[in-house]
Parts: C-alpha cells; structure tokens; sequence
C-alpha cells in the first residue's frame, strides 16, 4: 500500500511539474511574440528619431530637449493605471529616451564631420586669466593648429597675475589695461568671479561696439544676464555661459592640468539668436558638449547639483574638524568609507572661488538649505520622540528618491 501511495505521488507530483513546465514555456512564448513586436516598434521609433535628428540639424537646435523628454516620460506614466508598474515604466522609457538622444548624436557628429568649419572668432580676448580663462586659451591654441587656422589672443589681468601669462606661449598680448584689451576683439570672454564680471560688463558696455560678441563663465547666471538686458551694450551681442569644467584649486598656473575633452559647455540664451547659435557652433568645434538653457533653469539646477554638494562638503568637513581633529581623535580618520574620500577633494576648495557664487545664487540655495533643514528637524524630531517606524519611514522616502537620483544620473552620464 505504502509503494503504490508513493508512486501515485511521484506521478502526482510529475504531472504538475509537467503542467508548469508547459505553462511556462505557454507564457514565454507569449513574451516572444510581444518582444518581437516591441523590437519592430522600436526600429520605427529609431528611424523617425533619425528623422528627427536631420530636423535638429538643419535648425540648428540642440540634441537634448528636457521639456520634450518630460512630456514623454509623463505620458508614458499616465498610460499605465497599474501604480506598482509606473517605476518599470518610467525606468524602460528613460532607457528609450537616453539611447534615442545617443543615435542623434551620433547623426550630430556625422553632420560635424561632413560640415566645413563654422566661422570662429579671429580675436579673442580673455579678461581674468586664470584657472578657467587660462585653460580655456589653452584649448583654442590647442584647436587652431589641427584645423591651420590663428586666433589673436590677449589676456586681461591685474599685473601680477599676468606674469605666468606671459612667460607662457599661449597669448599674443597680455595686459593690465581693460579697455586697451578688449578693443577691436571679436570675442570677450569676462572669466572673473561673479561680482566682479558683472562690474567689468558694466564698465566695457560704452566702449564695445556692435561686431563684439560678450561671454561670460560665471557659475550664477541671472544677476549678470539681467544687466546684460538693462543696459546699452552699443549693438554688441551678450550671451551667458559656464564651463562645466575645472578642479578646486585656482590660477594660470594650474590651467594646464584642467581636462576639458568633451566636458558641458553650458549657454544662456535663446537657441534662435546667431550670436548663440555661433557660440555653439564654435565651442562645438573645440570639443565641448553645449547645452543651451534659460538662466533661471540653470541656476536652479546648480544650485543643487554643484553649489549645494560644495557646501555639504565643506560642512562635513568642518564638522569632522570640530568633532575629532580638535579633541584630538584625527588619527582615527581611517575609520570612514568611500563617501569621505570623495568629499575630501571638494574640501580643499579655496574659500575666495565660492563666497560669490554661493551668495548670488542665494534664492536657490536658500530653497535648497531650506529642505535639508526641514529633513533634519523631522528627523530630529522623531529620534527626540523615540519614533523608529516613523524615522525609518522618513528615511526610506528620502532613500527612495536619491536612488532614483541616481538611476536617471547613470543614464544620464552613460549618454555623454
């Protein structure tokens, strides 16, 4: 009796394996037939994204358009009832997104390469020549002698920093004297600290005439951009840009050791205008990856993705200098993981290179400040009320969405 129950089991047990097994491979060929339907839509999709591209091109707009890319991700989410599926969803049109704007880049490039040069500006004239403008100079001499071309270069400085300008090779003029160096310059490039280019743009408007074009590389864009507008600039163009590149230290000196080989290049101003449109063309030229937004979304965004990490930064800084080095406890500092080693670079940024730009970008970095204050107090406060579930649960929303962060960050950065 015991053999024939067990047998019946087995055989029990055989068919159901055997039920599953042709359930499952029932449910994997339904997967391929919908997978080979998605593989065709996408090739479509591709295809009309090359059209696209041509479109971008011949307009000359931007690859990436965040408004565009918005739109589609919310209607990918509003077409998905399932609310446990929208992450997925999300996640899979990103994908779609990121490799889309690759293949227009890709129809970009090609156009670059097929394209004759844009015509660059024969004179330009770097007024603060340090990290940023140095390195900058650099690239244009760089760029030149591949395409057999000469820039005339001049660097506007105070005297004592334009010594390392001159014993270089880079400049074909160095001098102390403003108005004597941006005259008869095509292009200005004002690379000063924040207060102090709004101070030169003010003091070069009645003097600039209406073949000059103005570009200034401050990181804190509407205080000079709303000038630029105020003021009689005498017909000269001005446009709004920073640099997304540089490292914490500061000076001429430093510029050469400064990567810039595809780095962002961002302008401010409408995509429309020539004097944009040839900025970008031209940066292009050297290199650069050119973003062109408005200067309100600009110094929101690096508020938050620049500005705030440096103040984090130095603030974990300070508070581990207070907390251990003062009581003596710094040779325990080997007792830290990854993140202090990555914060530790930005901790040796001078002090002079952020007080500007932290100030004038001070709306946005209140807001910013405002929201970590507002997490730490909730915090705070339920580790005062003895709160675990409601400590955990303000920890997993804020984990939630820096893991988010940091999806789309990945994405992001894997396009470039």
């Amino acid at each position: 009796m015991a053999t024939r129950l067990s047998r019946s089991a087995s055989q029990v047990e055989s068919q159901c394996t055997q039920r599953a097994s042709n359930s499952l491979s029932h449910w994997r060929r339904e997967i391929d037939k919908i997978d080979a339907e998605l593989a065709k839509l996408l090739r479509q999709r591709f295809a009309i994204m090359n059209r696209i591209a041509e479109a971008k091109n011949a307009q000359a707009k931007p690859v990436r358009d965040s408004a565009r890319e918005a739109e589609v991700l919310k209607r990918a989410q509003d077409s998905c009832p399932e609310s446990e599926l929208k992450p997925a969803v999300t996640k899979v049109f990103e994908s779609i997104i990121e490799q889309s704007v690759v293949l227009q880049q890709s129809t970009h490039t090609a156009k670059e390469a097929s394209t004759p040069p844009a015509e660059t500006f024969k004179s330009v004239c770097i007024v603060g020549a340090g990290l940023i403008g140095g390195a900058l100079a650099l690239r244009i001499r760089q760029v030149e002698k591949s395409a057999n071309s000469t820039t005339q270069l001049k660097a506007v400085d105070l005297p004592s920093a334009l010594e390392p300008c001159q014993a270089s090779t880079i400049f074909d003029q160095c001098t102390d004297q403003l108005l004597d160096g941006i005259r008869e310059c095509d292009l200005i490039v004002l690379c000063a600290p924040p207060e102090t280019n709004c101070s030169l743009l003010k003091a070069i408007a009645p003097h600039l005439h209406s073949n000059q074009t103005v570009l200034d590389v401050s990181s804190v864009k509407r205080p000079i951009c709303e000038i630029a507008a105020g003021i009689n600039l005498n017909g000269a163009k001005f446009v709004g840009g920073h640099p997304f590149f540089g490292t914490e230290k500061s000076g001429f000196v430093n510029s050469k050791d400064v990567p810039v080989d595809n780095r962002t290049f961002c302008l401010v101003g409408e995509q429309t205008l020539p004097e944009v449109q040839q900025l970008q063309q031209w940066l292009s030229s050297m290199g650069f990856r050119v973003v062109v937004t408005t200067a309100a979304s600009h110094d929101k965004v690096v508020a938050r993705t620049s500005h705030l990490i440096q103040l984090l930064a130095v603030t974990a800084g300070s508070i581990i200098h207070d907390n251990l080095i003062e009581e003596e406890l710094s040779d325990l500092l080997i007792l830290s993981g990854g993140g202090l080693a990555t914060l530790s670079r930005l901790m040796a940024s001078p002090s002079a290179l952020w007080e500007q730009v932290l100030f004038r970008n001070n709306d946005e970095m209140e807001a910013a400040m405002s929201q970590i204050e507002g997490l730490f107090t909730r915090l705070k406060e339920a580790t005062s009320a003895n709160d675990f579930d409601d400590f955990a649960d303000i920890l997993r929303n804020e984990f939630s969405k820096a893991n988010a962060t940091q999806a789309r960050l990945t994405s992001v950065m894997n396009a470039r």
